[in-house]
């Protein structure tokens, strides 16, 4: 199993993928829940995830969590329409999805 140090971070008014952001062929950012954030929560889900040979996700599942099931639930499901470069091909990643909320 792999660990990657990648971390996106997410507020309302920007979004951006950082350190990281080349394992990708594409990805979709996570939305940011609305009552999430009006709640101002905010953490880190850790993804486990399975790269099929074409980079297509095969399966994701929640490695850890934030401690909001909204956030959990955010990453999760945006994870599903993640493609991998090929490199990563059959193989289980970690991947560290960051909520943060900006001051």
């Amino acid at each position: 199993m792999k660990i990657y140090p990648l971390f996106l971070l997410f507020c309302l008014l920007c979004s951006y993928a950082c350190a990281g952001d080349d394992d990708f062929k594409h990805i979709q950012l996570p939305k940011y829940p609305r009552a999430s954030f009006y709640r101002y929560e905010t953490g880190t889900v850790k993804l486990q995830i399975y790269a099929l040979s074409d980079g297509c996700v095969s399966s994701a599942s929640i490695y850890s969590s934030s401690g909001y099931t909204r956030l959990d639930n955010s990453a999760l499901t945006a994870s599903r329409r993640w493609i991998f470069h090929k490199r990563h091909a059959n193989s289980r990643v970690i991947v560290p999805v960051r909520f943060e909320i900006a001051d």
